[in-house]
């Protein structure tokens, strides 16, 4: 009986342990943007806020920017057509070294770029990463690392 007890109490006292483990496993997992920023100096970050495609042209050239809306059409190679829930379109580049195979056409969803601001042709989005609005960082907004100046 009291072996028993013994090896009971040990088995509870070992699933809570692997349980806290597991738990501090997923609450330190890197985000999907997480990885494209990695390395940058911490507690400068800018709240990226979903801003809409007309409100880009207020932007930085290679400013980071977060973007809702939809892939609408494929232009061939890596660039696509997206469209804010204003049915305003901008390119974006999904660059092949990536998997987006979760992005659907017409299928809402967010994306964090960094914007090429043009002054002869179109501007367009290089997307970092890209999240389906029911994802969990969406929910809690994303805070990027300011880009560093590095010397070469």
């Amino acid at each position: 009986m009291i072996k028993g007890l013994f090896l009971l109490s040990a088995a509870s006292i070992l699933l809570t342990n692997i349980s806290t483990a597991f738990a501090e496993g997923i609450a330190h997992t890197p985000s999907p943007c997480e990885s494209e920023f990695k390395g940058q100096t911490q507690g400068f970050e800018k709240k990226l806020n979903i801003i809409a495609i007309r409100d880009l042209k207020n932007e930085k050239d290679e400013e980071i920017v977060r973007v809702k809306g939809k892939v609408t059409k494929y232009f061939g190679e890596d660039k696509y057509e997206f469209t804010d829930e204003n049915g305003d379109t901008i390119e974006i580049e999904l660059n092949k070294d990536k998997d987006w195979s979760f992005i659907r056409k017409d299928e809402t969803i967010e994306v964090i770029a960094l914007y090429d601001k043009e002054f002869f042709s179109a501007d367009s989005l290089d997307v970092k990463c890209a999240l389906p609005p029911e994802h969990p960082m969406t929910q809690i907004g994303i805070r990027i690392p300011p880009k560093t100046n590095r010397r070469m």
